[in-house]
Parts: structure tokens; C-alpha cells; sequence
């Protein structure tokens, strides 16, 4: 029945077909190595969790830290796999993709850590800061899950599903709303950053500034620079390349929010435990700029 369907189908349909497919498969080739990456990741680090995570008391550093480790594998291998079923209908395209779209919300969790960072840094009692952080982070995190709703339920098409015996293929969408929903994400990244660079550089002018200190700074620094190159490139892609390849850089920015937070906390545990004598209770919010 299937190919019955495609000998009736015009060639125009078919190629545009065929090219999309093309493209697909390179997306699940990315898909398939940022997994691998992030696996590659996790065994690099996995010695600083047993001595710095999982040794440690419970507080909210360490949950959100355990989040932002684990649930991106079971979102990357849920990601992988959907473009291996067999047939599946448009309807059922959009629902599993506008579920995944909602599953994305976690690289807020590495937000989390991010602003935490970057309220500790700057005393960590500033109450006033820490309400702006709050309502600009409510405010991006609210308009990210709005413009993926948009994009996935009201937007997006998957029209040649009829045409493909595996995967799901978005055609057609209104990705300017992608664009729009990571320039958020950027320009809350870049906020935290300018927040951070504040009290490093008055501290540096006066002369006090402790290893701990230098690694947050290092640390914060560096994995800006990462994920402004990510982000910029998703937008770059969107805008001037085929949208068949939407989701290329869009998976590779959502894994390393994981990866950087991850390390953000490791780093500042890692270094603040030889700070404080060895232990490995210490936690970011030991840290103190002044």
C-alpha cells in the first residue's frame, strides 16, 4: 500500500522528498554523536560526581545538579529514537515532537545553576538581585515553553510523512519563533554573564581574588563563550540555511547547558573542597568574591 501511494505522487513531491531525507539523515547522525559526546562527557567527570555529588548532603545544588546530569541522555535517546519509527502520522509526528519540545524545558534547570552561580557570586544576600534573576529567568522560561508550544501545535507540518517509512519529518513552520525563543535564551545568558564579570572585576582591581574565585570566573567565562558560539550558530542555521536542519545545532546548544552546568558545580566543589580543607560538603554557595 505503501508504495503504491508513492507511484502516484508527482516527482516534484518525490525529490523535495528524497532531499529532505537526505538532510534528516544527517540531523541523526548529530543526534546519534552529541549522545555519544555527552557519554564521553559524563565518564571524564563521572570520578568528580562520586567524590563531589554523591558523597555530599542534600541540598538544592545537588538536586538541581543531578537533573541537569541525567534527564539530557533519556531526552537525547527519546530525540534519536523517535526518528526510527516505523510510519508514523503526521498526528502522531506532532504530538511526540511538541512532548519533546516541552521535555527541553529542563536545560532551564541548568539555567538554575547558571543564575545561582551568578547570585552567589555577588553576595548572595542581595535580595533585590536575586528577585530580578527570578522574574527574568520566570520570564524566558515562560516565553520558551509559549513560543514551543506555538511552534509544534499551531506551526509546524509534517507533509511528506506519507511519503518516508520512518521518522518524523517537519516541513513547513514558523521557525522565526525558534529564533526568537534562543535569542531569549542568549540574552538571559549574557545578563548572567555581565552580572558575574561586575564583582570579579572590582574584587580583581583590589587585589583579593582567591582560587575559588578564579576558577568560577575561568569557568564562567570560558562556558559563556561556548554557548554564545551554540546559540549564535542555531540562529545563523535558521536563518540562512535549508530549515530541514533546524534541530542540527539545536540539540548540541540544549546538551552543553547540561555539560557547563554540570561542570560549573564540580569545578567550584572540586577547588572549594581543597579551599576548606578537603571536604566535600562544599558547596557554590561557600563562595565569596569580597
Amino acid at each position: 500500500m505503501h508504495s503504491s501511494m508513492m507511484s502516484v505522487l508527482p516527482s516534484a513531491t518525490l525529490e523535495i522528498a528524497a532531499i529532505a531525507l537526505e538532510h534528516m539523515q544527517i540531523v541523526n547522525y548529530v543526534r546519534a554523536a552529541t549522545l555519544t559526546f555527552l557519554g564521553y562527557e559524563y565518564l571524564l567527570t563521572f570520578d568528580l560526581e562520586v567524590n563531589f555529588i554523591w558523597k555530599s548532603n542534600w541540598n538544592i545544588m545537588k538536586m538541581l545538579f543531578i537533573f541537569t546530569r541525567y534527564i539530557p541522555f533519556f531526552v537525547a535517546t527519546m530525540g534519536l529514537a523517535l526518528q526510527f519509527l516505523p510510519r508514523a502520522s503526521a498526528e502522531k509526528c506532532k504530538m511526540l515532537y511538541t512532548t519533546a519540545a516541552l521535555l527541553s524545558t529542563w536545560i532551564f534547570i541548568a539555567e538554575a545553576i547558571f543564575s545561582l552561580r551568578t547570585w552567589v557570586v555577588c553576595g548572595g544576600g542581595q535580595k533585590k538581585l536575586g528577585i530580578l534573576l527570578a522574574l527574568i529567568y520566570i520570564g524566558v522560561l515562560s516565553a520558551h515553553i509559549l513560543l514551543a508550544c506555538i511552534f509544534n501545535v499551531v506551526t509546524a507540518r509534517f507533509d511528506l510523512q506519507d511519503t518516508i517509512l520512518q521518522g518524523c519529518l517537519v516541513t513547513k513552520g514558523s521557525y522565526y519563533l525558534i529564533i526568537i525563543d534562543w535569542s531569549l535564551i542568549l540574552a538571559y545568558d549574557t545578563v548572567n554573564m555581565v552580572l558575574l564579570m561586575t564583582p570579579a572585576y572590582q574584587s580583581f582591581r583590589l587585589g583579593y581574588y582567591s582560587n575559588l574565585a578564579q576558577v568560577v570566573l575561568h569557568d564562567g567565562l570560558i562556558y559563556y563563550f561556548y554557548l554564545f558560539v551554540t546559540t549564535l550558530a542555531n540562529i545563523i542555521i535558521l536563518i540562512k540555511l535549508n530549515h530541514d536542519y533546524f534541530t542540527v545545532l539545536l540539540i548540541l546548544g540544549q546538551q552543553m547547558h547540561s555539560i557547563l552546568a554540570c561542570r560549573v558545580v564540580l569545578h567550584a566543589r572540586e577547588e572549594g573542597s581543597k579551599a576548606y580543607g578537603g571536604s566535600i560538603s562544599i558547596a557554590l554557595t561557600n563562595l565569596r568574591f569580597t
